[in-house]
């Protein structure tokens, strides 16, 4: 508050100002308000200062009363609160000169410029005041109200200029809060990616030692089947050699059947000639007791 002592805060928050603690077109406007005949109050100006894109500016609104059944509105942004309210005084002061044309003639205000300068009221004024032939001409008027008109224009112009460039800052804004909306998002999509990136090398680290134990269990398989290998060749040799073995047991075995046959053919033969033999007599027990006898003797 101390940067805006002309000032008030009104109870929603904005500050508010009749602009009439310095020359300019406050005073003008109130001046050319009371010439039509209004008695309302004296305009009293909302304003609300804010920073944009780092520099100062102001909303400013305004209500006048001219027709209390429907009282002219304005809004304009400018820079600092001041000019902001005299942007604000000159729109309304504009749009009064427009509205109230006619009620302004034979008035000091009736050469105040108006936006659509071909407007033919308007356009016979001014022609009126600057055509030298007329007996009412004066000199000064006429450069003063044409000062007026090029002045107005220029101002125009500037605020066009000025409405224009805003636009633009602000497009360049949304650009910017794009732009860091943009780099954050990226940002994320980066870290995920190198998340994504180091989850991937830890995989490749596992891949490269299974792939290295894959290695190591190849080299002992091919080690096992070799000697698997040299077990079947070993397992040939010795099958080899049972076969042999078997082979000459049959051998053996045969001949042991051919001997048993040729064994038992003799037995056979034993016994024939056992039968063949005529039996032998049996001797008498007394006569051959002496001769035992003898024998002792």
């Amino acid at each position: 508050m101390d940067d805006y002592a002309h000032c008030t805060l009104g109870e929603d928050g904005w500050l508010r100002t009749t602009g009439r603690h310095r020359p300019g077109f406050p005073r003008l406007l109130l001046d050319a308000l009371v010439r039509i005949g209004y008695d309302g109050p004296i305009p009293e100006y909302r304003c609300r200062p804010y920073k944009e894109h780092g520099l100062a500016c102001c909303e400013v609104r305004v209500e006048i009363p001219v027709d209390p059944e429907a009282p002219w509105t304005g809004m304009v942004v400018g820079g600092d609160l001041d000019d902001a309210v005299e942007k604000m005084a000159h729109l309304a002061l504009t749009a009064m000169s427009e509205q109230r044309l006619t009620d302004t003639a034979g008035l000091a205000i009736a050469l105040y410029p108006v936006r659509d300068q071909e407007e033919p009221e308007w356009r016979q004024r001014l022609e009126a005041v600057c055509d030298v032939t007329r007996e009412l001409f004066h000199a000064g008027w006429a450069q003063m109200a044409k000062y007026a008109q090029y002045m107005f224009n220029l101002q125009h112009e500037t605020n066009r200029i000025v409405a224009a460039q805003r636009t633009r800052m602000n497009e360049y804004e949304r650009l910017a809060i794009k732009t860091d909306l943009d780099r954050e998002r990226l940002g994320r999509e980066n870290h995920q990616l190198r998340q994504e990136m180091t989850r991937r090398h830890g995989r490749d680290q596992e891949l490269l030692s299974a792939y290295h134990r894959l290695s190591e269990l190849e080299r002992e398989l091919s080690h096992t089947r070799a000697q698997l290998q040299e077990a079947r060749e070993e397992v040939g040799v010795r099958t080899h050699a049972i076969v042999h073995l078997e082979h000459h047991v049959e051998q053996q075995d045969a001949e042991l059947e051919a001997r048993e046959e040729e064994i038992t053919n003799l037995f056979q033969q034993v016994l024939d000639l056992q039968n063949q033999l005529p039996p032998v007599p049996e001797e008498d027990p007394e006569e051959a007791a002496p001769m035992s006898e003898v024998d002792d003797d």
